[in-house]
């Protein structure tokens, strides 16, 4: 028998699913982050040869037994990133067929159940995939936090310290956001923000993004800063509705600003609901790594 693996390669762990022809799930392997941008080759590497290892000494299913690989990888875009990966596999003695996509991809698939429709992703990132007329995946956003992910967990929680420090200097009006984020920070002053926010990975400052939403109604310029998130998001899906050609389509969101903060969630909604009344939107259907999955199991005409 033949086996497919479908693999949620992200930027904070992995989950790896072993399947057969028969669509169904075997079994499951979770390691660490294979973003190679932010942990290395070497690093990435070694989770990949892990799974292997892993599905060998569990089941005894060897590389040439595997039929077919799917990979959604964050921080895949372009053909340097699926080259890169393609030769990780290459030296880990695996020859059979692999398809490597963004994990925005393999998001969709997971979350429409085919290569179809729309995904818009806010969670420390922001990013979004359709499928236009032709059967072609158009992105929008998702360029990185320094020129955009929009509407972001990041975007969020950075606009909070902005104003926080704006505040400060009195080029804008006082919030409760400081009390908050001093709080959860364990810090005293506002100059000890500096640090923190310069020496910090992009995840730490998205984790703030919940202090401004449970503010949204008791401070001004925590509703401020939702709205402009609102509008971002809003933004995007109406740009790549625009792109792919298609008025009414299925939109499921994903990441965890829209998936766990049912204020976003609502926001936006009414917004794309008010303006495009046949996008469909809906949660999602599964997870990325059953979309890899699926991904693999149509590679080869299942």
């Amino acid at each position: 028998m033949g086996y497919y693996i479908g693999i949620d390669g992200g930027g904070t762990k992995t989950i790896c699913l072993l399947g057969n022809c028969n669509n169904e799930v075997i079994d499951s392997f979770k390691s660490g982050p294979t973003n190679y941008h932010s942990i290395g080759v070497k690093q990435t590497e070694e989770v990949f040869s892990s799974m292997f290892t892993y599905f060998y000494n569990k089941h005894n299913i060897d590389k040439d037994n595997i039929i077919a690989i799917c990979l959604g990888g964050a921080g895949v875009d372009c053909e340097e990133d699926e080259n890169l990966l393609r030769n990780i596999f290459k030296a880990l003695g695996y020859k059979n067929k692999l398809l490597i996509f963004n994990d925005s991809i393999t998001t969709l698939v997971g979350a429409n159940g085919d290569m179809k429709g729309a995904i818009l992703i806010s969670g420390t990132g922001s990013i979004s995939y359709g499928i236009d007329i032709h059967g072609n995946a158009v992105r929008v956003g998702g360029w990185g936090h320094i020129i955009d992910d929009d509407g972001s967990g990041f975007a969020i929680g950075r606009d909070a310290l902005k104003k926080i420090m704006e505040s400060y200097d009195g080029r804008s009006e006082e919030t409760i956001l400081w009390e908050k984020v001093s709080k959860t920070l364990e810090i005293s002053n506002y100059e000890e923000l500096i640090p923190f926010i310069y020496n910090s990975k992009k995840q730490y400052i998205a984790d703030l993004a919940p202090l401004v939403l449970e503010s949204y109604y008791s401070d001004k310029i925590s509703r401020d800063i939702v709205d402009k998130a609102v509008e971002d998001l809003f933004k995007i899906v109406k740009t790549l509705s625009f792109k792919i050609k298609i008025q009414n389509f299925q939109l499921s969101f994903g990441g965890s600003i829209l998936l766990k903060s049912s204020l976003m969630n609502n926001l936006l909604k009414k917004k794309i609901n008010d303006e495009f009344p046949r996008i469909i939107i809906h949660t999602p259907y599964d997870d990325s790594a059953h979309g890899a999955l699926n991904l693999a199991l149509k590679s080869n005409g299942y």
